[in-house]
């Protein structure tokens, strides 16, 4: 009818704002994390979806552009990756178990740091596992687990839960960087068209997003 019509369109228009938001994200993060060191099949941009914070599965896989990672934090949630999955364009992972993600074809297995005591290294996994953390406490759980694809935050200031009091910046993500050369850090947190050139020699190898602070742009 003409009211779906009408919410279609609007979604469209919203998707395609987002769509090249996103694109230019994406473009200037290949610019700067362009190195030999860097894993081929790492994706350059990385969305994540917050409900909690009204970033539902829905805009993240309508806007994500060709080569970007959706990860669901969907916690466990079997029935809404059997909802969301098989209709999804993109790559997608989520915070679920490896064997659900294998179950239905998921690209990835994103751990929250909290999670690891749980992570099996020996259980198969889909073709990208990361894991999360905010300090070198988590970082180091995280290479003992034997993770080595790291989304660090907050980089920047953010309105996360799970942001630090203290944004890590430029410069201590640099450090990490150094200090940990066998581990991909993907910078999370404040991530935007006004923060990103300050990632340069950072020697971060992506960058993530939940909101990139919904940069507007001519579609």
């Amino acid at each position: 009818n003409s009211l779906s019509r009408l919410i279609s369109k609007f979604w469209n228009s919203v998707f395609c704002v987002m769509r090249a938001d996103l694109a230019y994200i994406q473009r200037k993060a290949k610019l700067l994390f362009a190195s030999s060191k860097r894993p081929s099949n790492l994706p350059f941009l990385f969305l994540l979806t917050d409900s909690a914070r009204g970033f539902s599965p829905e805009p993240a896989l309508g806007s994500a552009p060709k080569g970007a990672v959706v990860i669901l934090r969907t916690f466990g949630d079997a029935e809404l990756i059997a909802k969301i999955a098989p209709k999804a364009r993109i790559k997608v992972g989520a915070t679920v178990a490896p064997h659900i993600a294998r179950k239905y074809q998921l690209h990835g297995v994103h751990i929250p740091n909290r999670r690891l005591k749980y992570y099996k290294k020996s259980e198969p996994c889909p073709k990208l596992l990361t894991a999360s953390a905010h300090n070198l406490h988590e970082l180091l759980r995280a290479k003992r687990a034997g993770i080595t694809n790291i989304l660090i935050s907050a980089i920047f200031a953010s309105d996360s839960k799970s942001a630090n009091e203290r944004p890590i910046g430029p410069i201590r993500l640099a450090k990490l960087a150094r200090d940990f050369p066998e581990m991909n850090l993907i910078a999370l947190g404040g991530i935007s068209r006004k923060t990103l050139p300050h990632l340069k020699n950072t020697n971060a190898r992506a960058v993530a997003g939940v909101s990139f602070e919904r940069l507007k742009s001519k579609c």
